[in-house]
């Protein structure tokens, strides 16, 4: 059977937030992570429930940020190796940063290793709260250099919500845009 949600039968929609008993056990983490996610509830018509009065939907969200260096190509030893033997002074561009090695005679070296690349998700589950059936389900995610950045949160739950009330089959991949470089 599939369920399909009318907003017209459901407005205004009011909702409220559903934790997990591992989400349960940081409740500062999980209250700004439903901080970050609120405001596109609310883009989406969502409305929170007030004290006392019983939801039409339960929404359960989840976020991770994973960091890793390991699924980066390896480069080429010969090409731009991590470690290698250099004879003499040394300058010139590796793929990571520029490199000088000013000694005389042989001496080992390391090129700068490659950036951490961290990989923001977020989970959306949108459920009818009398059937607990699921009515909505989506997912974002974003690839960035460096750490993890905690204002994207808000960006990935827009993206994750922004088809709503049609659930996307795939995981929504976002990009960001950079600021223009001034030199």
């Amino acid at each position: 059977e599939i369920y399909t949600l009318s907003l017209h039968d459901a407005l205004p929609i009011s909702f409220s937030f559903d934790r997990l008993p591992s989400q349960q056990a940081d409740a500062a983490q999980q209250a700004a992570l439903e901080a970050a996610a609120l405001p596109a509830l609310r883009r989406a018509g969502f409305t929170p429930a007030e004290p006392g009065v019983t939801p039409s939907f339960t929404v359960q969200i989840g976020a991770q940020a994973r960091v890793n260096r390991d699924d980066w190509p390896r480069p080429d030893p010969f090409w731009d190796p991590f470690w290698g033997p250099m004879w003499g002074p040394q300058f010139g561009p590796s793929r990571w940063g520029p490199y000088r090695w000013p000694g005389p005679g042989p001496s080992l070296w390391l090129t700068s290793p490659p950036p951490s690349r961290a990989r923001m998700q977020v989970d959306v589950l949108i459920r009818d709260r009398q059937s607990a059936q699921p009515l909505y389900e989506s997912h974002a995610r974003y690839d960035r250099l460096g750490m993890p950045d905690a204002r994207l949160w808000s960006v990935l739950f827009d993206a994750a919500l922004r088809c709503f009330p049609t659930p996307l089959p795939e995981a929504v991949d976002i990009d960001v845009p950079l600021p223009p470089v001034t030199r």
